[in-house]
């Protein structure tokens, strides 16, 4: 307190101070007040070129990894003084892609890997780690595709710690191999819409075929439309032998809901059915099979209906078991698959299913799904100044899943180049897209699952 008196006494005396004393004493002040203000004018570009700093630091480190695989440098001095100040590194830009109407595990995502100078880009989705471990598995219900898909976008980030600026102006994809991924993607397609009553369908996104395909399974009874916990005890008490899944099956499973008690010639006589309205009352008249005709109110027209499904009162049963295959591995091996299921199939249908039109997509550079030894460039226009950074992106298309080997270089300042070495990249591209982009194109309305032709077992 004392102190803050003393402090406020020596602001009254100020008065009393010399002119030139009071002169300093405002000049120093207004100086303090520019400083801080310029401080706050300069502190975002300074902000920036710590952030450049820190980006070209870390680069830095993958920088002589780089020049020690870099065959392309030129024998100039100058030139290979300046590629040891260039240099970049690549990584997958990722983007949120958010859909409340579509599951998160049907979304498809890239990831990288950086290990003993290889750098490994591969697809994850949940419904592949999924399928991969066994299951069980959910039934997708779609229009067009059952995933969500894009190609994946290499992110190129190049530091320039040179005293001139470089131009880029080609990247050069040099593909030492590439070959089809034949590895089939099953999905049960969920019957949500109650438009496939009966059927099981298998519907397969991969590019190669579900060979020796077998189906295990139990029936359970729905309760209230909710479904039951599903039951993965073995033994199956049915099984379905298949024929290679090329594209898609609809199993007709109806003589396995026979036999747990389903009255299907009962459901058949009352299919005929017309509306009368007599003095008010709106009833339905049944034509038998042999002609004859019965009158029933809605009432008993549903009780007799649901009576002829046996313990399935509400019209439908959860299929769980688990689904068993064989297949290609990208290397030509031979591989076996089994993985668990749950999906409800109803006794009757209630509806019928319309399809949108699919988008259409565009991409930077296409890949081939089978060669070796081939170079993809694109264009490239950026221009880097002294000790600044830079980022750009490119789109890697390619017709089918696919597993590509490949180095990428920068060509900048005319013949100089920089080069990311021992690429490897899975891609996955699901097949039904590009059947639907393609007959977008063709103005076509294409129907993923077949239509109600009952699948003959073996």
């Amino acid at each position: 307190m004392e102190k803050f008196l003393k402090f406020f006494e020596v602001v009254i005396v100020l008065a009393f101070y010399p002119l030139w004393f009071k002169w300093l004493l405002a000049g120093t002040l207004c100086l303090i007040i520019i400083v801080v203000v310029i401080g706050f004018n300069l502190y975002p570009n300074a902000s920036n070129l710590r952030n450049q700093k820190e980006l070209r630091d870390r680069i830095g480190v993958n920088i002589s990894v780089m020049q020690e695989q870099n065959t392309n440098i030129s024998s100039n001095k100058d030139q290979n003084e300046l590629n040891g100040k260039v240099g970049f590194d690549i990584s997958i830009k990722q983007e949120q892609k958010i859909n409340i109407y579509i599951d998160p595990d049907t979304i498809l995502q890239y990831s990288i890997d950086k290990k003993n100078n290889k750098t490994m880009i591969y697809p994850v989705m949940g419904y592949l780690s999924s399928l991969e471990a066994g299951g069980p598995i959910k039934p997708i219900d779609f229009s067009w595709a059952p995933f969500l898909w894009d190609f994946p976008e290499i992110d190129i980030k190049i530091v320039n710690n040179s005293n001139a600026a470089i131009f880029v102006s080609e990247a050069v994809f040099k593909i030492k191999q590439s070959r089809l991924d034949p590895k089939p993607i099953l999905v049960i397609i969920s019957d949500s819409l109650r438009y496939n009553s009966l059927h099981l369908c298998i519907f397969n996104d991969g590019w190669g075929p579900a060979k020796h395909t077998n189906i295990f399974f139990r029936l359970i009874p729905l309760v209230d439309k909710q479904e039951p916990i599903p039951d993965y005890t073995s033994p199956y008490p049915y099984t379905i032998s298949l024929e290679d899944i090329n594209d898609s099956l609809n199993v007709n499973i109806s003589s396995f809901f026979k036999k747990e008690g389903v009255n299907f010639n009962g459901l058949s006589s009352l299919q005929n059915v017309k509306e009368v309205d007599s003095r008010g009352n709106h009833n339905l008249i049944v034509i038998n099979p042999d002609g004859s005709e019965k009158t029933l109110t809605y009432e008993q027209y549903e009780k007799e209906f649901h009576s002829y499904f046996g313990k399935f009162e509400i019209g439908g049963a959860l299929a769980c078991g688990e689904i068993s295959y064989e297949s290609k591995s990208v290397d030509g091996t031979n591989q076996y698959h089994k993985f668990k299921f749950a999906t409800v199939v109803w006794i009757y249908d209630e509806n019928l299913k319309g399809l949108p039109k699919p988008p259409s997509y565009q991409y930077k550079t296409q890949f081939e799904v089978e060669g070796h030894d081939y170079d993809r460039r694109v264009n490239v226009s950026q221009e880097i100044k002294p000790g600044e950074t830079d980022r750009f992106s490119i789109n890697i298309g390619v017709d089918k899943s696919s597993f590509h080997k490949f180095s990428l270089q920068l060509v900048y300042n005319g013949s100089q180049c920089i080069e990311f070495d021992d690429i490897e990249l899975t891609e996955f591209i699901s097949r039904s897209g590009v059947e639907y982009l393609k007959s977008a194109k063709a103005n076509q309305d294409p129907f993923p699952i077949p239509n109600k032709k009952d699948y003959k077992q073996k």
